[in-house]
This record gives structure tokens, sequence and C-alpha cells, in this order.
């Protein structure tokens, strides 16, 4: 949560700076449909380490793909019928989802660490 409102805060110090000041609506937009997505991933996969085996890995990947096409078809949604920036807000939301999916990974590797070592004990 720190670390998603450093980002939300660097980037609106960026803004401000470079006078592109018609990038905040999209600024603020896209940190949101990233941190929706990295909260409804950590869920998944918080749920998804109770099943065993294979199960844990489709339920992972298949909401890893639902959810980037939700997000594919909101990007498209915000820019054909809200008129938001064509390139502005593609690129924040790929920087903030990237810099999310990297968190995500984190806690998914963090929670299979501690999985691991409970197990073996």
């Amino acid at each position: 949560m720190i670390i998603s409102l450093v980002l939300i805060v660097s980037g609106f110090i960026l803004i401000s700076n470079l006078d592109l000041d018609y990038l905040a609506i999209p600024l603020i937009t896209g940190w949101f449909v990233c941190f929706i997505n990295v909260m409804i991933g950590s869920l998944i996969i918080t749920k998804a380490f109770k099943s065993q085996g294979k199960g844990f890995f489709n339920t992972v990947l298949l909401s890893m793909v639902v959810r980037m096409f939700a997000i594919a078809g909101l990007v498209f949604i915000l820019v054909y019928f809200l008129k938001f920036d064509r390139i502005g807000f593609p690129v924040i939301l790929f920087i903030f989802y990237f810099l999310f999916l990297i968190l995500e990974i984190n806690y998914l590797s963090g929670n299979t660490y501690i999985k691991q070592n409970t197990q073996n004990n």
C-alpha cells in the first residue's frame, strides 16, 4: 500500500514538473485500475494457495488472463467512449501495470516461500 502511494505521488510530481496537467485524470485512473487488479489478484492467489497441485497454477494463470482481458476492455471503453488520451492513458496504465505486476510476483513468491517452509516443518 505504501509503495502504491509512493508511485502515485511520484507520478503527480513528474506530471506537474513537466507541465502535463492533462494527464492527471489518466494517472489517477490508471493507478486505480492497476491497484484494484492487484488486490483482486492477491485475493485469488491467497485462495489458490489452499488448493493442491495443478489447481493453484491453473487458478493463478486463468485469473491473470481474465484480468488482462478485463483491463484491455476497460482501456478500449475509456479511450473510445470517454475520450481519454489515446497515448498517455495506455502508457501510464502499462507503467502502473508493470510495476504492480512486480509487486504481485513478489507477493506470490513470498507466500510460496512461506508455504514451503511450513510444509517442511
